[in-house]
């Protein structure tokens, strides 16, 4: 699942997580004898394996990556991203006709997936945004939809809910997986009924394998969940048709698994709340009001919060306890009305190291100064001279440009979060 770096004359570079190692692997001319020319290449292998593993040849790959936010725009058909300071905000990528839903990000292998709800389909392109978006898995003959998905590092595994017929699915993202793009479904209180069912998060704590679903149905005013692999009735965690003070239309999911908590957006109320684990609703409290957010996320690694609203056009991030982070460049404010919908975070310690490649082209020019000096003389009756120097200057400049260029398209997996 590794992708091969450019192959120099008569050797093979293997590496891993930008460990390099020199193979050699030349081949024979004909009746077993060996060229000139590749014989004296050969030659060169473990000069060329030295100077790579010291560093002194340099790797054709960027600076160390950052971690960044990513986020689709459902109208505008755009993927964006930006620094976790809210700067450097970029294109990824916008493709025509397509209504980008929710996002996952694998970045051991450079995929950015993401629900096609025009195509009835699950895409994936390059992280970086090269190249061209494929069909990951084809939802249409099914006639649905991914309206959320969540990628479970631990196991690889993209569990996915469906707004059509509500299903809670799941596939593996290992090629090497016997289930990989192929879809397994879990069944459970509502499934096949069309019940909107829209928000996704899950709960490893209890198991990486089987793990706690937690679903919302906003057609039906409640988040419930169920425990892969049990096809059993679902347990209801709040219930609005009960209690509408506890929720009304719930869609976006997450789950703070170090605190114990259950988060959730909820558009009419416009508001983001949270739940302990096993409460039953008399302790929800209000984490930040005045928002639609159309997802969420939590992010451990930062104890930050990050949704994008679908109000305001904007993106933004918190604490855990929803106050705002207004340092850098936060909020993030978006142009038209792109309508943001998915959000995912990019672990840069996880990033494949051949995602992100750039080439630096420096063009100097010589800086000279040219002095022209006029002398006027000026007779008088007493014969006195006066001069007068002019001096003209020419400078130029040193214009460093940066292009960015792309080895990689996706770790060469061949086929096909958070």
């Amino acid at each position: 699942s590794r992708p091969a770096l450019p192959a120099l004359p008569a050797c093979r570079i293997a590496h891993d997580r930008g460990a390099a190692a020199m193979v050699v692997a030349a081949g024979r001319g004909a009746m077993g004898q060996r060229p000139p020319l590749r014989a004296w290449l050969r030659s060169l292998c473990p000069l060329l394996a030295s100077l790579l593993a010291l560093g002194v040849l340099p790797a054709s790959r960027a600076a160390d990556p950052v971690d960044m936010i990513y986020w689709s725009n459902f109208v505008a058909g755009s993927f964006q991203r930006a620094k976790i300071d809210g700067s450097d905000v970029e294109v990824v990528m916008t493709l025509s006709g397509v209504y980008p839903n929710s996002i996952a990000l694998e970045e051991e292998r450079c995929w950015l997936y993401y629900s096609d709800m025009s195509g009835k389909a699950i895409r994936r392109m390059p992280i970086d945004g090269t190249g061209h978006s494929e069909i990951f898995i084809d939802m249409s003959a099914r006639n649905d939809y991914a309206s959320s998905m969540w990628r479970e590092r631990g196991t690889d595994m993209l569990y996915i809910v469906t707004g059509s017929a509500s299903r809670l699915l799941r596939t593996s993202l290992d090629p090497t997986h016997a289930k990989y793009g192929q879809l397994e479904e879990h069944l459970t209180t509502g499934s096949n009924m069309g019940v909107d069912r829209l928000g996704l998060a899950l709960d490893t704590s209890i198991s990486a394998t089987n793990p706690r679903i937690y679903f919302s149905d906003e057609g039906e005013y409640r988040i419930m969940y169920d425990d892969w692999g049990t096809d059993a009735t679902a347990t209801m965690v709040v219930d609005g048709y009960e209690n509408i003070e506890y929720v009304d239309t719930p869609g976006s999911l997450a789950v703070d698994e170090v605190n114990g908590r259950l988060y959730f957006a909820d558009s009419m109320k416009e508001e983001i709340r949270r739940m302990p684990f096993g409460d039953d609703g008399s302790n929800i409290e209000v984490v930040k009001s005045g928002t639609q957010p159309g997802s969420i996320w939590l992010e451990p690694t930062t104890s930050s919060m990050y949704w994008v609203d679908q109000q305001s056009q904007k993106v933004y991030k918190s604490d855990l306890d929803g106050t705002l982070d207004r340092a850098g460049s936060w909020p993030i404010v978006l142009s038209g009305i792109p309508r943001p919908m998915g959000i995912a975070y990019m672990n840069a310690s996880t990033l494949h190291p051949w995602c992100f490649t750039t080439t630096t082209t420096t063009v100097s020019t010589t800086t000279s100064t040219k002095t022209v000096t006029t002398t006027t003389a000026t007779f008088t009756s007493t014969t006195k001279t006066t001069s007068t120097t002019t001096t003209k200057t020419t400078t130029s400049t040193t214009k460093t440009t940066t292009s960015k260029t792309t080895t990689l398209k996706a770790a060469g997996v061949g086929g096909g979060g958070r």
